[in-house]
Formats: C-alpha cells, sequence, structure tokens
C-alpha cells in the first residue's frame, strides 16, 4: 500500500485486490450499512463476498458476459491473406517468370493475426453514484468482464485496475487505486467479477476506505460529508497511471452503458 499527496490531491494506492481485503480486515468500519443499498450489512460481510468470489449471481452474469464474445470474436481477430511464391498457384509473378524462376506462381494463404498492443492498462472506474441501481452495475460490470475476456482472446498482457476517484469540493480530490491484474497474471474470474458487478465494492469497501483518509480528506468525503461526489467524465489527475491507460469512466445514470466495441477500438483490435 502507498499513499501519495499533491497539493490538494490525495492518492491511495493498492498493489493487489488481496492486500485490499487485507487492509478492511485491519479496519472495521465506522459506519452503519443498509446491505439492501450498500450491497453488505457491515464491512466483514463485504470482504466475505469478495473472497467467496462466483456465486451463483456471479456464475450468471460470467455466462452473460461470454454470450456478448461471439460478436466480438471475428471482430478482434484480423485475417490476413499473404502471398507466398511456389510452383502452383493461381496467378503468375511475371516479373518472376520473365527471370526464369521456377517459383513464379503466387498462391494467397490465410495469415491470422491479432491486432495487439504490448501492455495495455485499463482502468475501470468503480466509484458510482447514488442515483445508480445495483442491477445497472451489474449490467455494466458484464460488459466490462466482456471487454476483459476479449482482450485475452487477442492474447493482450493487460493490467487491470479499479479506480474510485471522489471530488471534495474546494478543489480537493482524492484516488483509491486497486490493481486487479498485473500483466501476465492469469485471469480471476471470480475476483474480477466481484469488484465490476457487486455494490459493496464501492458503497461498502469504497466508503470504509474514504473513512480512513488523511483527516484533511476524510473530512470533506467521510460519512459526515456523504462521502463526496464521485467524479465523472475524463480520467482527473491522469498522471497517476502510465501514458496510453485506457479509461473506462464512472456510471452517471442507470441507463448508462459501456460500449464494448468502441473500447476495443480505441485498444486498436477492431477497426
Amino acid at each position: 500500500m502507498r499513499e501519495t499527496t499533491s497539493g490538494n490531491h490525495y492518492r491511495i494506492e493498492f498493489d493487489s485486490f488481496g492486500e485490499y481485503l487485507s487492509y478492511h480486515t485491519d479496519r472495521p468500519g465506522r459506519a452503519s450499512w443498509d446491505k439492501s443499498w450498500n450491497g453488505a450489512g457491515s464491512v466483514a460481510e463485504a470482504v466475505g463476498q469478495a473472497k467467496a468470489g462466483l456465486g451463483p449471481e456471479g456464475l450468471a452474469a460470467l455466462d452473460a458476459a461470454s454470450d456478448l464474445l461471439p460478436a466480438l470474436d471475428g471482430a478482434v481477430i484480423d485475417q490476413r491473406f499473404r502471398p507466398v511464391a511456389s510452383t502452383e498457384g493461381g496467378q503468375v509473378d511475371i516479373g518472376l517468370y520473365l527471370s526464369g524462376e521456377p517459383e513464379c506462381m503466387v498462391s494467397y494463404d490465410l495469415d491470422m493475426t491479432t491486432q495487439v498492443k504490448p501492455i495495455v492498462t485499463l482502468v475501470v472506474a468503480t466509484g458510482i453514484l447514488g442515483r445508480v441501481s445495483a442491477q445497472a452495475i451489474a449490467e455494466r460490470g458484464k460488459r466490462v468482464m466482456a471487454l476483459l475476456q476479449a482482450i485475452e482472446l487477442a492474447g493482450i498482457q493487460a493490467e487491470v485496475w479499479s479506480d474510485s476517484t471522489t471530488n471534495g469540493g474546494s478543489g480537493m480530490t482524492a484516488r483509491i487505486s486497486v490493481r486487479l491484474k498485473a500483466a501476465g497474471e492469469p485471469f480471476d474470474a471470480g475476483q474480477l467479477m466481484y469488484c465490476m458487478t457487486a455494490n459493496s465494492m464501492h458503497r461498502t469497501l469504497g466508503f470504509n476506505t474514504k473513512d480512513h483518509f488523511p483527516p484533511r480528506w476524510s473530512k470533506v468525503m467521510g460519512q459526515s460529508s456523504g462521502y463526496g461526489s464521485t467524479a465523472l467524465g475524463d480520467l482527473i489527475e491522469a498522471g497517476d497511471y502510465p501514458e496510453g491507460t485506457v479509461y473506462l469512466r464512472a456510471l452517471r445514470d442507470n441507463s448508462d452503458k459501456l460500449n464494448v466495441e468502441d473500447t476495443l477500438r480505441e485498444l486498436g483490435l477492431m477497426h
């Protein structure tokens, strides 16, 4: 865990989701939670949900995410025909023929390649506005999971972060960064599904983190201040992440949808 400050900006960063859960195990909640809205009745319950990973609802959500993949599969793989010189083929290379080269016929082999960036950093905003329903959070989470599976399908080295950024007024901002997957690490479907679809990720664990911010920030972003305002729009303090990071912004309302195809185009995986 690392904590940094720069002027009015505070950031707490966790190298792994396991480290984030340990943080909460050591810091019981200071607030009372309404399970119907917070997603868990206590910090301990939220940690238990996260450790349990995929329950029946999570498995159903993962299946729903997988259902989105067939439409992406053919688009992610780039099919190119590569000319090959041979003694047989459907076309004559006139230059080779006139030079007396025996392999003057040209055939075309299908060359399957993927449109790949060496390493992609994907930052998913898991901060949620109060008016967004648990169902909308889960629906968006399914689409994020479909995106992550499509990236895996393309053979990309992906680093995935959860980001919760808060405005506290008077120019004060704070960020909770949790690395969910390092480049080269295996795809942990249970862990990622919890983080993307469970409202307790933000409304219990995220709120508890804000309650333990340094006093200057917890005063304007903790329970007494309604936990501040979730940052919307483009990534603020972009220097917190590597250059070229792809940022999936926070949900604005229940009708806000993640466009998986547009994100794949931003990654250079679709035309």
